[in-house]
């Protein structure tokens, strides 16, 4: 094939006005975002389903070992002593040796205890 020719061809198709035909419309555009859309929306909650029924049945298996009717019940162990042996208990303290905190009253905020505790100058 000449050069010529293969020139003169391309020079011809590209002053063709009619365009290559595509599926790009602005239709077509809007109803694959759609449907990508949808395809995610369902993915999505197909995911939050099957999260929700594994947690589910998970729960009851964890239940449902606990629960084995060939186990007999667990006896009670033994207990701790409080103290250590050969020592005396602590002492409870005595109301008393507790140091009372008096309550705050409505008219003493900082802001007048402060003014009070200013010396005058």
């Amino acid at each position: 094939m000449n050069e010529f020719d293969l020139s003169a061809t391309f020079a011809q198709l590209r002053a063709s006005t009619v365009a290559p035909p595509h599926g790009l419309t602005p239709p077509a555009l809007v109803a694959a975002g759609r449907r990508a859309r949808r395809r995610r929306r369902i993915a999505a909650a197909a995911g939050a389903g099957l999260t929700v029924l594994a947690t589910v049945l998970i729960g009851i298996g964890a239940l449902g070992a606990a629960s084995d009717p060939g186990l007999p019940p667990a006896e009670p162990g033994q207990s701790v002593p409080a103290t250590v042996p050969g020592s005396a208990p602590a002492p409870e303290p005595s109301p008393s040796s507790i140091p009372a905190t008096p309550a705050p009253t409505v008219g003493s905020t900082p802001a007048t205890t402060a003014e009070k505790t200013v010396a005058p100058q």
